[in-house]
Formats: C-alpha cells, sequence, structure tokens
C-alpha cells in the first residue's frame, strides 16, 4: 500500500510535464484543454493523494499504537486482550504480518496460561474438600440453602470443563475432584431435602398447610390442608414451586386435602440420581 501511494504521488507531477506540453494528454475530458488548466488538475489531484496518504499514514500510526500496547500486554500475560487489539490492524497495514506472528504467539501463551488456571483450581478444590469443607453456614433459610447447591453447580462446570480438556493431567484432577463432589452430594442432599421440608413447613402453618417429607433419603414431599380440596389450587402451588422443588432434587409432591385421606394428587419432578452432577 505505501509503495502503491508513493507512485500515486508522482503522477500528478508527470502530467504536470506532459501536459504542459500537450494539455490534451492530461485533460482530455476538459472542452478546452489549456497549460492553465493542466497546472490545477495537477494541484487538485495531488491534494486529493496527498490527503489519502495522510489518511494511510494516521492508520499505520494507529496500527503501530496497536502492536505497541499489545507487546506490553503480553509482557503483563493479558493475552486475551492483546489478540483483541491485534485484531483491529488490517490486512493492508504494514504492521500486519508482525501482528499475526504476535497473535499466534499470544494464543499459545495464553493456551498455557489458561491450562494452569485450571490447573491450579482443580488442586484447590481437591485439597478443601480434601481436608473437609464446612456446610454449617449454608442452614437455617431456602437461600442459604440454594447457596450451597449453586457450589456444586460451580465444582460441576469445573469437572465438565476438566473433563473435556486433552491434557491427560487435568482430565485426571477432574476425576478425583468428581469423586469427592458426588460423595459429598449423595450425603448433602437428603439433609437438604428434609431441611427444605422444615423451613417449609414452618412457613405454611400459619395457612393451615401441613409439610412433611418421606421415602427414601426424604425424596417425597408431602402437602395437607383444606385448600387443595380444589385441584386448581395443587397446579397453581405446583407450579410457583416446581423449579425450587426440582433444585432439591424432590422426585416428587403429593398433595392432599386432609391427613386420613388415602388418594393424593402427585407430581413427578427429578427423576436423576443425587449423585449427578449439578447443571447451573
Amino acid at each position: 500500500m505505501a509503495t502503491f501511494l508513493g507512485f500515486l504521488i508522482l503522477l500528478p507531477i508527470l502530467g504536470l510535464f506532459v501536459g504542459l506540453i500537450k494539455p490534451s494528454w492530461v485533460i482530455p475530458f476538459v472542452k478546452k484543454p489549456t497549460r492553465l488548466k493542466v497546472v490545477l488538475f495537477s494541484f487538485l489531484s495531488y491534494l486529493v493523494i496527498f490527503s489519502i496518504s495522510i489518511a494511510f499514514h494516521d492508520e499505520e500510526e494507529m496500527a503501530k499504537d496497536y502492536l505497541d500496547d499489545s507487546k506490553n500486554m503480553i509482557a503483563e500475560g493479558n493475552y486475551k486482550e492483546a489478540i483483541s487489539k491485534l485484531n483491529n490492524i488490517d490486512e493492508e497495514s504494514l504492521h500486519y504480518s508482525e501482528a499475526s506472528e504476535l497473535i499466534k504467539e499470544a494464543d499459545s501463551l495464553n493456551s498455557i496460561s489458561e491450562l494452569n488456571n485450571q490447573k491450579d483450581q482443580l488442586e484447590k478444590e481437591i485439597e478443601s474438600l480434601s481436608d473437609g469443607f464446612d456446610f454449617s453456614p449454608y442452614k437455617g433459610t431456602i437461600e442459604a440453602l440454594q447457596i450451597e447447591i449453586a457450589m456444586f453447580g460451580a465444582w460441576g462446570d469445573m469437572i465438565n470443563e476438566g473433563e473435556d480438556s486433552e491434557n491427560p493431567e487435568i482430565q485426571e484432577l477432574a476425576k478425583t475432584l468428581k469423586s469427592k463432589v458426588v460423595k459429598i452430594q449423595s450425603r448433602e442432599f437428603p439433609r437438604l431435602r428434609k431441611e427444605y421440608t422444615e423451613i417449609a413447613s414452618n412457613k405454611m402453618w400459619e395457612n393451615d398447610i401441613e409439610v412433611f417429607s418421606n421415602g427414601s433419603k426424604s425424596k417425597y414431599i408431602n402437602f395437607t390442608g383444606g385448600v387443595f380440596a380444589a385441584n386448581r389450587n395443587k397446579k397453581e402451588i405446583q407450579e410457583q414451586i416446581h423449579e425450587a422443588l426440582k433444585m432439591f432434587r424432590f422426585n416428587q409432591s403429593r398433595y392432599r386435602w386432609y391427613e386420613g385421606e388415602d388418594e393424593y394428587t402427585y407430581y413427578t419432578i427429578y427423576e436423576g440420581k443425587d449423585t449427578d452432577l449439578v447443571k447451573l
């Protein structure tokens, strides 16, 4: 591009010399070509080309700034930002070739960095669970119980990413973390369901609704109250709490309108296992 612009700048000068000899050779589109008109045309052409060259120079200056900034970012470990900055350099730029090489370098360094970060994070979580994680703060309210489940979700994402890695060491670490998380979930989810039921029972008591859980590992949650004599009320309540019950992995919710009723209406909710990794 720079060579081409240099050639363009010479054209008005060349045209001027030719036009002073034979004006019609330079400005044949003018009705009455004269040497004065040739001078004016050459001057205007030069201004246009000069303006283009200035714009190109500004772009090259900007490209150089991008290049310098990216080198500093790479040195500081901000590889993704450096790549984003380098991608702004146009293919026509004099700096494009160097930018392409820097992108490859930054991308390679970023992959290594992410791999190291992933490894450190997995090792940190494994160590934390091996030392015995304290779940006592996640009690007392439904929100606190949900935070614990969200933590399972974060571990699940970490494990899935590790299993998808092409690095054998990362895969092995993910496998180790998974075995620990699965064991914890198997222990914690029944407790979470039982405590959720107790909290729900206290909240619904004032509305004359009894709530209790039963079945293996408290998989079933039961609601008893006069309000459930109407099927519409059962449906409305279930729609309101379905997602929460699914989060706690209740298998069924059951509704009846008085304690001695043999039949009840039930809804199937979560059909998986407590050991399934949580997906947020």
